[in-house]
């Protein structure tokens, strides 16, 4: 888990592009035992944060 949270980070400070940020956020969510239902709700909940 940690060098998952490693790359997100490093992904966050180098800007990369989105998409690869959101993989690295399903990584982390599926390691910590979310399920799909779950993970939709983070996302929707991301969704409404940036917009």
């Amino acid at each position: 888990m940690e060098a998952l949270l490693q790359q997100l980070q490093e992904s966050l400070l180098t800007h990369c592009r989105p998409v690869q940020v959101a993989f690295h956020l399903y990584e982390i969510l599926s390691e910590a035992g979310y399920d799909d239902d779950m993970i939709n709700e983070v996302t929707e909940a991301l969704a409404d944060i940036v917009a």
